[in-house]
């Protein structure tokens, strides 16, 4: 004979792993400022040749998406992507919104998700040609003139225009690809769609410490691209050190959401893994004490909500990056 719970037993049961549920999701957080020191950047003169800034639509989230504990309140937010040229290569750093987001996002998210999005008020807004394949033509350029996109993570935020660059070499940080095939597709952010598996490209990080981060990937083996790991927001999500001749920049993507993040630092609202995201973090704002003048970029930071919308907008002239 199977004894089977009381139904009152059961609800006990219920409330008490949902408590301890709660209790282990806000457990204190174990890295603490100050935990990392910084690796001597190795002294290379060697530049990239360009960057630009480009923002593919506006999004208003609450105040508690981009801030752990944080409130309600809305907060308009860019969702950039960012362009690099190297010698004769373009390099993109994600591609931004999809440009369905402009006239059909129905089309491109599917009635469900759709729907909720509606209902939240949480639909991106995009004019027509802000996208990022649209911009690249006020620089003269097409989707085959982009060799390389550097994914720093695959939400659809910033997949949205991988189709078009057919030619492109995709590269994603480690457990990426195993995260689009059990992600059940946009209800966890991600748009199968367009991120082609059969493409795509997992780095194998050097375990030589770089900035106060554990490992790197020198693209060009020079120190002017150099992906680092910052898991947490995603498993495997990167971020992208650029050396400019205005000086150094670090794209982050979604490993911080706003320089509040990583300055206070306060974790993000939204993440796989909150310890791994709040590492991540650490290690920003261990950077940013150490070597302030290393531009930290997230790529949802109010701040750069002018950036980029009419227009790439370069940010590797001394002028530019003064501002």
């Amino acid at each position: 004979m199977k004894i089977r719970p009381r139904s009152g037993a059961r609800n006990a049961l219920l409330v008490a792993l949902l408590a301890l549920s709660a209790a282990c999701a806000k457990a204190p957080l174990q890295t603490i400022p100050g935990t990392y020191s910084m690796a001597a950047l190795e002294e290379r003169k060697t530049a990239v040749d360009g960057l630009w800034l480009i923002n593919t639509a506006t999004a208003v989230v609450e105040d508690s998406h981009l801030h752990d504990g944080g409130s309600s309140d809305p907060v308009s937010i860019p969702i950039l992507c960012a362009l690099i040229k190297h010698g004769d290569d373009y390099v993109l750093v994600d591609t931004g919104l999809n440009h369905h987001f402009a006239f059909d996002p129905k089309n491109y998210l599917g009635s469900v998700v759709y729907f909720f999005a509606k209902r939240k008020a949480e639909m991106p807004q995009m004019s027509q040609g802000q996208d990022v394949v649209a911009q690249l033509t006020k620089l003269g350029l097409t989707p085959e003139s982009v060799g390389t996109i550097l994914l720093t993570h695959p939400h659809f935020d910033h997949t949205g225009e991988i189709p078009a660059f057919r030619e492109a070499r995709i590269l994603a940080g480690p457990e990426t690809r195993t995260f689009v095939q059990r992600a059940f597709g946009a209800t966890r952010g991600v748009m199968t769609t367009d991120v082609p598996l059969d493409r795509l490209e997992e780095v194998a990080y050097e375990r030589k410490a770089f900035l106060t981060f554990p490992a790197r990937f020198d693209l060009y083996g020079d120190g002017s691209v150099v992906l680092v790991p910052t898991p947490g927001h995603t498993p495997g999500a990167l971020s992208v050190f650029v050396r400019t001749a205005a000086g150094d920049f670090l794209l982050v993507g979604d490993a911080a959401y706003t320089a509040q993040n990583l300055e206070k630092p306060v974790n993000i609202g939204y993440f796989e893994d909150r310890e791994k995201t709040w590492d991540s973090l650490i290690r920003f704002h261990d950077l940013h004490g150490a070597a302030p003048e290393i531009t930290i970029i997230p790529f949802h930071d109010p701040k750069y909500l002018e950036s980029g919308a009419d227009g790439p907008a370069r940010i590797d002239q001394p002028q530019e990056k003064a501002k």
